[in-house]
């Protein structure tokens, strides 16, 4: 195969790249909001329970976006997370900390779907 025809193969594998990951970033970011969901129920302080229930994920996309999102829909969680504006009650982080947990995992993923790009 001379340089010419190298050259091309990976341009079509390189043209082909972005409908070929979008399925496996959907995939990743799916999975890594779930995570961060289920660390955050673990993290979450317990009283009622309320709390860890109201801990929902939402995932999709919208046009050229892909997101997810993990939201504490309790009307006190802000409070639980950072703490009450008086000091009244100390913080007891558990959004942040589930997410900063699995942040590196989903950036590892996001390295490895790179490679595949042009496979």
């Amino acid at each position: 195969m001379g340089a010419g025809d190298e050259i091309r193969a990976h341009a079509g594998k390189l043209r082909a790249a972005p409908g070929k990951l979008r399925p496996l970033v959907v995939m990743a970011t799916t999975k890594a909001t779930i995570d961060t969901a289920s660390g955050a129920r673990e993290l979450a302080p317990v009283d009622t329970g309320y709390l860890r229930a109201s801990i929902t994920v939402e995932t999709g996309t919208d046009g050229s976006t892909i997101y997810g999102e993990v939201t504490a829909g309790a009307n006190y969680a802000r409070w639980v997370e950072n703490g009450t504006p008086s000091g009244s009650h100390a913080p007891q982080p558990f959004m942040g900390p589930a997410r900063e947990a699995n942040k590196p995992k989903w950036l590892a993923a996001m390295a490895q779907l790179g490679g595949k790009a042009v496979q």
